[in-house]
C-alpha cells in the first residue's frame, strides 16, 4: 500500500505539474512566434537563450531546494513517528521465575547472610532423598 501511495504522489506532484511549468518557461522565453494563416500563434522560431537558461536552471534549483527543505523537516520529525505502541522487552529472569511458579516451584533469592548462616550450621544443602534419579544409585 505504501508503494502505491508513493507512486501516486510521484505521479501527481512530479509528472503532472513539471511539463506544465517547464512548458510555460519555454514559451515565456520565445522572441518570435510563427503565425498561421488565421493569425493564431504557432511554433516559436527564436528563443532568448540567456533568459531561457536562467529561468530553466532557476526553477530547477528552486524545486530542488524546496525538496531539500522538506527532507530536512522529515529527518527532524522522524523520531516522533511511532508506528506501533512501544512494548517493554520481557525480563528473562522474571519469565523463568514465572514459569517455575506455574509449575508449583517458588524460588527466593539467597542473600549473603543466609548463605553464611547455612555454612556455619554445617547442614547439607541437598534435597530430600538419596540424590539419585529413577531409583538408581548415586555412585
Amino acid at each position: 500500500m505504501a508503494l502505491g501511495f508513493i507512486s501516486f504522489a510521484t505521479g501527481l506532484f512530479g509528472n503532472v505539474p513539471c511539463p506544465i511549468i517547464y512548458g510555460a518557461i519555454v514559451d515565456s522565453t520565445c522572441l518570435f512566434w510563427e503565425e498561421d494563416s488565421c493569425g493564431r500563434k504557432g511554433a516559436c522560431r527564436i528563443y532568448d537563450s540567456t533568459r531561457f537558461r536562467q529561468w530553466f536552471h532557476g526553477i530547477t534549483a528552486f524545486i530542488m531546494f524546496l525538496a531539500f527543505v522538506i527532507d530536512v523537516v522529515v529527518c527532524f520529525k522522524a523520531d516522533a513517528i511511532q508506528f506501533h505502541e512501544e512494548v517493554a522487552a520481557p525480563d528473562p529472569e522474571r519469565e523463568v521465575n514465572k514459569n517455575k511458579e506455574e509449575d508449583g516451584v517458588v524460588t527466593t533469592p539467597l542473600s549473603l547472610e543466609s548463605t553464611e548462616e547455612q555454612n556455619n550450621s554445617k547442614k547439607p544443602l541437598m534435597a530430600k532423598g538419596n540424590g539419585s534419579r529413577n531409583g538408581e544409585s548415586a555412585c
